[in-house]
């Protein structure tokens, strides 16, 4: 198409040209499923549709605070979302968001959470925690390394452990960073902490695969801000699927996706004396991390995207 897959105006110009000028298929259905082209199809509606039928869109979260911040973003947005055949939102969570900022809508909302991409790593959590006793435990995060991720609230979380705790863990950050003030206090704190910190950037797939499954323990201590939600968050079916089990809090939609007491522990958003209780419980309870990630593979593997693809848009016609 041209584009880059940005959010910025001359991504979603070129998205609009590109549906502009290309053939018309009369099965063929559009589908907005990222916040790019999403914030594009705002626009769309000004002119002819590019297509005969309506279309569907799914919604992350993020993107239904920021359209509806402002009010000509909320008109453009609804416009669009009455244009639509179906609604598709990843959890329960955000269709109560969608519904509370943009009352009164009539189109269908779908709810279907969406499915692992991560499977087959032979390490169950059992066997992970059958290795060698003085070996460190490994706390993995994976993401931007943004103020919403919070990876300085798991960092202050486990400063607060005991030493003997301390003692025994080490915290690996993975992804890009974004904000490199918020990755500088990271950095910071971490030069205070008796146990290692490492911040590797973002990794290939084949070293990212390598990092699930060093870990004992996945980490994603998400907090709300005014314009950005974790709207259900796939990272933590991702852990969930290759057996880790999981630290993270009650924010957005994660409560959907980490079954509290089932696939790992939540705490209160921003409450770092809750995360490191958290922290806390798995690093000294072997048995709870097993039973915790086993469960966790259990639940992961109850959804798939073809489920989820089913939900959306119906079982193919047979031949």
């Amino acid at each position: 198409m041209g584009t880059r897959g940005k959010q910025d105006w001359p991504d979603r110009l070129k998205l609009l040209r590109y549906l502009r000028q290309r053939p018309h298929h009369a099965k063929e259905r559009i589908v907005w499923a990222e916040p790019g082209s999403v914030r594009a199809a705002l626009y769309l509606w000004a002119g002819p549709s590019p297509t005969s039928t309506p279309p569907h869109i799914i919604l992350h979260g993020t993107e239904i605070l920021r359209l509806t911040s402002l009010p000509h973003r909320r008109i453009l947005f609804r416009r669009l979302l009455q244009k639509c055949e179906r609604i598709h939102v990843l959890s329960d969570y955000n269709r109560q968001l969608l519904q509370s900022r943009i009352p009164g809508l009539r189109t269908p909302i779908i709810v279907a959470p969406g499915a692992p991409s991560r499977t087959g790593i032979a390490n169950s959590a059992s066997a992970r925690s059958s290795g060698s006793q003085d070996k460190r435990i490994t706390i993995l995060t994976v993401g931007r390394i943004h103020p919403r991720k919070g990876q300085l609230d798991s960092l202050k979380a486990l400063s607060l452990l005991s030493e003997s705790d301390q003692n025994q863990i080490r915290y690996r950050i993975v992804g890009p960073s974004v904000r490199s003030n918020y990755r500088e206090q990271i950095v910071q704190l971490a030069k205070k902490c008796s146990f290692p910190v490492e911040l590797t950037g973002p990794l290939n797939e084949e070293d990212l695969e390598k990092e699930y499954e060093a870990a004992d323990i996945f980490a994603l201590t998400s907090r709300q801000t005014k314009m950005s939600v974790e709207g259900f968050g796939l990272v933590y079916l991702d852990a969930s699927a290759l057996g880790l089990p999981v630290v993270a809090t009650r924010s957005g939609g994660i409560p959907e996706a980490v079954i509290e007491g089932k696939s790992g522990l939540l705490a209160s958003e921003g409450n770092i004396t809750e995360i490191s209780e958290c922290f806390e419980r798995l690093i000294t309870d072997s048995a709870l991390r097993r039973q915790l990630g086993d469960q966790g593979m259990q639940h992961a593997s109850s959804q798939s995207w073809i489920k989820t693809a089913q939900s959306y848009f119906g079982k193919p016609e047979s031949d």
